[in-house]
């Protein structure tokens, strides 16, 4: 349903935004 594409959307951009937490910071450029 379409609420469930929201939920998935949700736990997916929950999952990116705490990669890029534990991701190593880089110099930027």
């Amino acid at each position: 349903t379409i609420a469930d594409l929201a939920g998935v959307e949700q736990v997916g951009t929950a999952q990116i935004a705490e990669a890029l937490q534990y991701r190593p910071r880089q110099p930027e450029s």
